[in-house]
């Protein structure tokens, strides 16, 4: 069963500073088969993207193609 966690990540950009931002990372058991960085600044988008993920058990090929579509 695919679990998708979301992941905090903080980064710097030398026009705006640190920030933080959320990425995904879809997990099998304990083994991570993929991760998406730097996805979006609202940790709330991610985590609605990291339930709706696991409700439906996406194969995590297609993770990538998910998230550029979920994005305004």
């Amino acid at each position: 069963m695919y679990k998708y966690i979301t992941i905090k990540e903080i980064f710097e950009n030398p026009e705006i500073g640190t920030y933080t931002s959320y990425g995904l990372k879809a997990m099998l058991g304990e083994e991570e088969i993929i991760s998406i960085s730097d996805i979006s600044l609202d940790k709330a988008f991610v985590d609605s993207l990291a339930s709706s993920c696991t409700d439906l058990q996406l194969d995590p090929i297609h993770l990538l193609e998910v998230v550029e579509d979920a994005l305004p």
